[in-house]
């Protein structure tokens, strides 16, 4: 069975050196990544309504709401990732990262 290190345990460093800036540039790089995906998520959810009626079929519209569903989960999931990361929850933000992008590619 694999052991995760503790949730923040891979950026622990002095305070006090140029590593501890470093790791305040990628906690706020991951911030800002997880930020623009949210958005972007949010603009491709945005074209739900037009592409809905550009299909007018059932099996269409009935994909259509299988993919809004799994944007929406992703959605969520990114929304959670972000809150993991503002926690320094690295791990628990990896592996809702995952979960999410895997209901974003099943769309």
């Amino acid at each position: 069975m694999e052991t995760n290190p503790p949730n923040n345990a891979i950026l622990d460093v002095n305070p006090d050196t140029v590593e501890a800036e470093d790791v305040r540039d990628a906690h706020a790089l991951a911030l800002l990544a997880l930020s623009i995906t949210h958005l972007n998520i949010q603009e491709t959810m945005d074209t739900f309504p037009d592409i809905r009626q550009k299909f007018k079929d059932q099996v269409s519209q009935d994909k259509l709401d299988v993919c809004k569903s799994n944007y929406n989960r992703a959605y969520e999931g990114f929304r959670e990732a972000y809150l993991h990361v503002a926690k320094k929850a690295y791990w628990d933000a990896m592996n809702t990262v995952a979960n999410a992008t895997n209901h974003a590619i099943e769309c």
